[in-house]
């Protein structure tokens, strides 16, 4: 085997940590291989529902491409770490013989060793490659478990994404439902108060397509879960009501 092998190996993991930071923790935006894959994951599915935005696959290409971030985070650190051991024939050794292990082996034991999952029938060859391993391991603890605690706080941000999109669907399911239940025939009182929650779940909806630019990926064809569609109708409904208090104002000039 070639040490060159470590050079490449260095280089995707570097690749594979930069990627997971800037889409867990850097609050502005995912990865651009993360944004890559998602957008190939998402032209996939809308080739599959041939262009028809109400097509009920497309409702799966968001777990997808959440799940698929994640195995591809996980892929990449499993084989950047496989061509480390691969450039020493020498770096894994079976536990029985001591003999050096083949390439299967090497694969097995990177991919045992970021699990925790081995039952020891392979080890590091020398302490070199023990201390190799043990850096692997806590790469693993805390990379791998930060990618995968990544899908708790993506779908509860989901969740807020539909409950906002219902709280304005029960407005009205149209602008002019909206305004006739929201004027009592002086003032837009009952609206105002309604809105007043509205606007902390805004906000808070805003910042979470921030944070997790996948949630543009996570579609419905529900028409109270549609947040796109259900804001479009509250503007324009509000579009509607400041018109009303504009000639209003003028009248009474």
């Amino acid at each position: 085997m070639s040490y060159l092998l470590i050079p490449l190996g260095i280089f995707i993991l570097v690749i594979a940590l930069i990627d997971i930071f800037k889409t867990i923790l850097y609050i502005n935006g995912g990865g651009r291989l993360s944004s890559y894959t998602s957008r190939k994951i998402w032209w996939l599915y809308f080739k599959i529902a041939r262009g028809k935005g109400n097509a009920p696959v497309l409702n799966f290409a968001g777990g997808t491409i959440l799940m698929g971030l994640v195995a591809m985070w996980i892929f990449l650190i499993w084989v950047g770490y496989s061509l480390i051991y691969l450039s020493d024939p020498n770096s894994v050794v079976e536990s029985s013989t001591g003999e050096n292990a083949n390439i299967i082996g090497n694969i097995y034991y990177v991919g045992y060793t970021l699990t925790s999952l081995g039952n020891g029938d392979l080890r590091a060859g020398s302490d070199f490659w023990r201390i190799v391993s043990n850096i692997m391991g806590m790469n693993s603890m805390i990379f791998i478990s930060l990618g995968i605690s990544y899908l708790l706080p993506v779908l509860q941000a989901v969740v807020d994404k539909r409950t906002l999109a219902v709280y304005i669907y029960q407005l009205g399911r149209s602008p002019k439902e909206i305004i006739n239940k929201g004027f009592n025939g002086k003032d837009f009182s009952p609206l105002y108060s309604r809105l007043q929650n509205l606007e902390t779940m805004l906000l808070k909806h805003g910042e979470h397509h921030l944070a997790y630019p996948i949630l543009h990926y996570f579609h419905t064809n529900k028409r109270s879960h549609n947040i796109r569609l259900n804001l479009a109708i509250l503007d324009e409904a509000l579009n509607i009501q400041e018109a009303y208090w504009i000639s209003r104002i003028d009248l009474c000039q």
